[in-house]
């Protein structure tokens, strides 16, 4: 998703070019989101064949925020503490949509804006799954981008740490647990929302979104992208909510939903100055078949 997010600024970077000033200019880009927040396709989940027991402490269904956090936490590590397991992970494909575009003081004809829709259009990405049996850790049979066996630490979240979530009560602001009709319990979490402002690549401003899920780094935009180079950006984490279904006779996870919707205010140089807002919405899936 970073890579995608990269992409579509480069495109609206390089389609500055052709305009003078777009302000309040939305330009909504078309593609196969398949799973939202309200349900869809993440609604479907296939049973769960455990292989023994997470040591989770799942006998009673809790009721509290902080315990209900717990529960996801503590069975959320457990399931990628656990080495050996087959899950597969879906990104439908981010909504994406570019506004409030400047440059200058022209406005761009309507013959410019398609020009800007249809460069955009072309890059919205596509929905991606990927399953993975992953044996001591590693999935030899799915390739990672520099060709090597993939890897459990990488592919569940958070990437690159040994937890899912290290969430707090304080980064929430609200946690619900519900029992579906074939006994797993389903759990929602609502995170607060983040504003934060990039000005220095190697400083990352923490968020409690980095704290669950996959975000973006300040080292991801404030950089060179061909002839052109972001300076300043802002990032509002509007909606970050993440659902999870939990088996509870074994203590690990069914499925997990991360919905994100989220504004990235960007300021830039392509021989003149220009400012845009990206706004994304997305879904990723992980479902696991088999665990332990």
């Amino acid at each position: 998703m970073k890579k995608v997010i990269s992409l579509l600024l480069v495109v609206l970077l390089v389609a500055s070019c052709f305009i003078g000033c777009a302000k309040n200019v939305t330009i909504e880009c078309t593609c196969d989101c398949n799973a939202q927040a309200d349900g869809g396709d993440a609604t479907k989940y296939t049973q769960l064949k455990a292989n023994g027991k997470s040591g989770v402490d799942c006998s009673t269904m809790p009721s509290d925020k902080a315990a209900i956090l717990k529960l996801y936490n503590d069975v959320g590590n457990a399931t990628k503490a656990a080495q050996n397991q087959k899950v597969s992970k879906t990104d439908p494909g981010a909504k994406t949509s570019i506004s409030d575009l400047s440059t200058g003081g022209k406005p761009a004809s309507d013959g410019t804006m398609n020009t800007v829709k249809g460069l955009v259009s072309n890059f919205a990405p596509e929905g991606v799954t990927a399953d993975y049996t992953f044996v001591n850790g590693e999935d030899a049979n799915v390739k990672d981008e520099d060709g090597n066996p993939s890897k459990l630490i990488k592919v569940i979240p958070v990437g690159g740490q040994e937890y899912m979530s290290s969430l707090t009560d304080a980064d929430i602001s609200d946690a619900t647990i519900e029992e579906l009709e074939d006994g797993y319990w389903k759990v929602t979490i609502t995170v607060n929302p983040t504003q934060i402002e990039f000005k220095d690549p190697n400083n990352n401003p923490p968020t409690p979104q980095a704290k669950f899920t996959g975000v973006m780094a300040s080292g991801d935009l404030l950089k060179s992208f061909g002839p052109a180079k972001i300076t300043h950006a802002n990032i509002n984490y509007k909606e970050s909510v993440a659902t999870a279904v939990i088996d509870p006779a074994s203590g690990y996870m069914v499925q997990l939903v991360h919905h994100m919707d989220y504004d990235m205010a960007v300021e830039g140089k392509m021989g003149f100055e220009l400012q845009g807002t990206v706004n994304v919405k997305s879904d990723i899936i992980y479902n696991w078949t088999e665990i332990g």
